[in-house]
């Protein structure tokens, strides 16, 4: 089976949803045949991108691009 290439586009922010998502995408990432290129942060906050980049970091994955608007 082919590897499966994912750019996620998130609006993180005050909600817990985007960060359950991304924990579950890192997790999904280890057993099975994803490759995580990079996360964008579709919202103004000043924040979004240094939250994204922690829970990368947490999961162990400080490589991954995060971009924004």
């Amino acid at each position: 089976m082919d590897r499966i290439n994912l750019i996620l586009d998130t609006d993180m922010g005050p909600d817990c949803d985007d960060a359950g998502a991304l924990g579950l995408l890192h997790l999904l990432a280890r057993k099975a045949d994803i490759n995580i290129l990079a996360m964008t942060h579709c919202t103004s906050s000043p924040y979004g991108c240094g939250c994204i980049d922690s829970i990368n970091r947490a999961y162990g994955r400080k490589d991954i691009p995060v971009g924004t608007l």
